[in-house]
């Protein structure tokens, strides 16, 4: 497997204050991906349109503000990069939905598992089988596809999140994802929270890693 550095190296030739100036936000969101050239660790977040990265070896840590109503934010795992192609996005945020490029979602052929009982540390190669595509939404309360983020009415509370009635706090599961992406390659992820600093929803953290496809 490639490393991401490989596969961006021609970043590598860039130093930080440039690049970090190269990734204002804005307005449309075609912010460019953007790797570290050693590779290390990146204490501070990086801009990326509605998103925010940082890098810790070869874990992308992702915060996205996902708190429009009215529309979703596109992510490509691949080249980490907020990108609405719809040859090239991943995922997708809106609120608390999290959809991917596949199904009746997109045509990018996206698929995904989720691993419980594992750590995210552990996953190293991806499983051969077990992926699903999102599906017609079932009769639940959002208008949202069926997939293994949002979860369905025939299996309550498989969504990537639980909801808490009582305070009406959503707090993300301890599962590990793995995702196929629209280049074919996998990856784990895992969601870390849904609040930002100040308490506000619908900004969701999660961070990924590439892994070994399966022989």
């Amino acid at each position: 497997m490639k490393s991401r550095l490989e596969i961006l190296g021609l970043f590598a030739v860039l130093a930080l204050p440039a690049c970090a100036a190269q990734l204002e936000p804005t307005d449309d969101g075609d912010d460019a991906g953007w790797l570290h050239p050693d590779g290390g660790a990146i204490d501070e977040w990086i801009p990326m349109g509605h998103f925010r990265v940082k890098y810790q070896g070869d874990v992308v840590h992702v915060r996205v503000n996902a708190t429009s109503y009215e529309s979703f934010r596109y992510f490509d795992l691949d080249a980490v990069a907020n990108d609405e192609d719809p040859a090239r996005w991943d995922l997708r945020f809106q609120r608390m939905a999290v959809e991917m490029n596949g199904g009746v979602t997109g045509e990018g052929g996206v698929v995904a598992l989720v691993l419980d009982g594992v750590s995210f540390d552990e996953v190293s190669v991806a499983p051969a089988s077990g992926y699903s595509a999102p599906v017609p939404d079932s009769d639940d309360r959002d208008q949202y596809a069926d997939s293994v983020f949002t979860g369905d009415h025939d299996e309550p509370g498989n969504a990537w999140y639980e909801y808490t009635v009582d305070g009406h706090v959503l707090t993300p599961r301890p599962w590990v994802y793995v995702v196929k992406s629209t280049e074919g390659r996998a990856y784990k992820l895992a969601f870390d929270g849904y609040y930002d600093e100040a308490g506000s929803p619908a900004n969701v953290q999660f961070r990924f890693a590439e892994i070994d496809l399966p022989d």
